[in-house]
């Protein structure tokens, strides 16, 4: 009777192999309800960001070697052979069309895509042009650039949606890049710190006696008024602030004038009238403050522990 007792407060194996199964289920169940569209968005994009102006410092290299640049400073006049050289030093898959498509007025909607990526993300936008677009600020050109996008699943894959899966970028003609906005769509990247994280940099000498040793560190990016608050550090921002809070004049030069209302120079970066006493820096004329893309933060289960 005591042999038959232990038996029935036991598990046979088959109830064992049901509970594994039962949680698999619940914890795929979960997953799902608790993974956001960031899980898959923030890979590409970030990856786009930082990686692109590499790609872009050796077509510029290779453009002028070859003769089809008049320097080694920027990406080639026509945006075609930009197109195609771009293309020529990613990994792509499918057709590439620089001559046809790509048209950013329907970029939003995933279609005319120039090239593909072998990790599925598409860009449009790229031609047909008649030329870099051109940043005029107090009647003089100042900056040339390229609005597209980017589409981090395909043109025949998600939902073809500005913010969802398709996100304005900027190509310079320096080779710089940077998040975006469509007045059209009403969709402003340059706002975003959730996808496009960015941190705030110092770049100073070592010291007085090492001004060519340098020393790069990250900057806290709170307000006075967070400061006294005793926020927590900051160090993610969205592009806008981390222009704006560095360089606003900056902003002007990126986005045709605009100004950065709304915004201070952090102390820190404050050349002109800042606290030496506070920020011994100050002093070093070689030091300066300027940005870079960061890994976004996580999502999905991994978000809910702040991760």
């Amino acid at each position: 009777m005591k042999l038959k007792a232990n038996f029935k407060n036991g598990m046979i194996l088959g109830e064992v192999i049901f509970a594994f199964f039962l949680c698999g289920i619940l914890l795929g169940i979960s997953i799902y309800m608790f993974k956001s569209n960031d899980v898959s968005k923030t890979p590409y994009i970030y990856s786009v960001l930082k990686n692109l102006p590499n790609v872009n410092k050796v077509i510029m290299q290779e453009c002028y070697e070859e003769g089809f640049c008049s320097n080694y400073t920027e990406l080639p006049d026509n945006v075609n052979e930009y197109c195609e050289r771009l293309a020529n030093n990613l990994v792509t898959t499918g057709a590439v069309n620089c001559s046809t498509g790509g048209d950013a007025s329907i970029s939003a909607y995933g279609k005319g895509q120039n090239l593909r990526l072998a990790n599925g993300s598409s860009f449009y936008g790229l031609s047909p042009r008649d030329g870099w677009d051109i940043v005029r600020f107090d009647g003089r050109d100042i900056n040339y650039y390229l609005d597209v996008y980017i589409d981090i699943n395909g043109a025949n894959n998600g939902d073809n949606v500005l913010g969802t899966d398709i996100f304005p970028i900027r190509i310079f003609k320096n080779g710089a890049v940077v998040p975006s906005v469509d007045f059209y769509n009403n969709f402003d990247a340059r706002d975003d710190e959730e996808f496009f994280a960015y941190r705030i940099l110092l770049n100073k000498a070592l010291n007085e006696d090492n001004p060519n040793s340098r020393v790069i560190e990250v900057v806290d990016a709170r307000t006075p008024d967070e400061i006294s608050d005793e926020l927590p550090f900051r160090e993610k921002v969205s592009l806008k602030e981390a222009i704006c809070t560095t360089n606003p004049e900056l902003f002007k030069r990126y986005f045709q004038g605009e100004v950065c209302d709304g915004y201070t120079i952090l102390p820190a970066c404050n050349f002109d009238s800042g606290d030496s006493q506070k920020y011994p820096h100050l002093n070093d004329k070689s030091a300066y403050c300027t940005f870079e893309p960061v890994k976004p933060r996580g999502s999905g289960i991994f978000k809910i522990f702040g991760i």
